[in-house]
């Protein structure tokens, strides 16, 4: 999952599309500009994932289950999020903690699995959860797009059904 765009009524956000050719075809790759560095989290690992840097990890606690997240707080972490990578275990995800709360919109753009999509405000409440995000929803010509009901300061994404299964739902308390 790619971070694609964040909309925030605080601050003016530059958001700059580069049209980059890749063989017959091409793709946009959509970025947003950041003033200053994300929120860091205590992290344990540097591992190798599926050919990629497995970004450092962090236990958290959502509503009454554990998981163990990758945790993105950088521009390209956040770029590149799961995209390429075959799958998550049960009871882990990758957390996105950015430097402030806003509308944070996403794709499954090179997405391989389908997965749940958390949205968690500075407080560490789930304020939006989008379930069953599929890579099929990713049409070049006009994907399709998700974002939170109200700002966010996380995402947390987990393997698509976690959510249900685990009674994630708006309300729920996070525990970072």
């Amino acid at each position: 999952m790619a971070l694609i765009a964040k909309i925030s009524a605080s601050k003016t956000i530059s958001v700059i599309a580069i049209l980059a050719m890749l063989g017959a075809g091409g793709w946009w790759i959509v970025h947003t500009q950041t003033q200053s560095s994300a929120r860091s989290l205590t992290a344990s690992s540097t591992e190798m994932i599926q050919g990629q840097p497995m970004l450092p990890t962090k236990t958290i606690t959502v509503g009454s289950t554990t998981v163990e997240v990758e945790v993105a707080t950088t521009e390209k972490e956040h770029e590149a999020g799961l995209s390429g990578r075959t799958g998550l275990k049960d009871g882990t995800g990758m957390l996105f903690v950015f430097e402030q709360e806003g509308m944070y919109i996403f794709w499954m753009k090179d997405m391989l699995f389908p997965i749940d999509m958390v949205w968690i405000d500075a407080d560490g409440v789930v304020v939006s959860v989008t379930a069953n995000a599929t890579p099929q929803s990713y049409n070049q010509d006009h994907p399709q797009t998700f974002r939170p009901i109200s700002p966010a300061l996380y995402v947390l994404e987990l393997p698509a059904g976690y959510a249900a299964a685990h009674d994630i739902a708006e309300g729920s308390k996070v525990v970072l």
